[in-house]
């Protein structure tokens, strides 16, 4: 099976809505880069877009947080087949002019997989900010034996990256979600 990393579609994006978090310090990202079950999450989150700036909410959604936000035609989708590897945590989407709300969610991705990476073969800097070493990846080279059967997952040394399977890829894919974007990464 092939994986790849989650991202974005930076390239298709003109039309896409921006959303910026209403009240971003009520929202702890640090918790969803744990991945860990929120248990108290006020269902009320809003982010605010301007259809000015862009017309289209796309499926996966950027936003000023930059973490993990999809529509709730994806989330109708995924929740079918993701559920157990993923918490969907719902937010409001507002278009400023018009004040006209969409559901939306972010995912918290709970399966979170160490020792997955070769580090011999993936190619990383690692810096220093202050006392806190962190390791940046430009390449991720993947230990297929210990990622074998899991279909979206972080890994533990690099807790920002999502992953998925090709599985979820072709459902993504051929349910023509749109915003989303895939690297490759290569499997030893």
């Amino acid at each position: 099976m092939r994986y790849f990393q989650l991202l974005y579609d930076y390239e298709n994006d003109s039309d896409y809505i921006y959303c910026e978090g209403e009240n971003e310090k009520a929202i702890e990202k640090e918790l969803l880069y744990r991945s860990e079950m929120i248990q108290k999450w006020e269902e009320n989150t809003t982010f605010i877009y301007d259809i000015n700036d862009g017309h289209i909410i796309s499926d996966y959604i950027a936003n000023s947080l930059i973490i993990p936000m999809i529509s709730e035609g994806c989330y109708n989708i995924f929740q079918e087949r993701i559920i157990d590897s993923v918490q969907f945590l719902p937010v409001l989407i507002e278009e400023k002019n018009t004040n006209k709300k969409n559901n939306a969610y972010i995912l918290n991705v709970l399966s979170v997989i160490e020792g997955a990476i070769d580090f011999e073969k993936s190619v990383f800097d690692i810096f220093k900010v202050e006392e806190i070493e962190i390791t940046s990846f430009r390449k991720h080279v993947l230990k297929a034996d210990i990622i074998s059967g899991t279909h979206i997952f972080r890994l533990k040394e690099d807790p920002l990256a999502i992953f998925v399977s090709e599985q979820i890829k072709d459902l993504i894919d051929n349910s023509m979600l749109k915003g989303f974007d895939y690297l490759e990464v290569s499997l030893q």
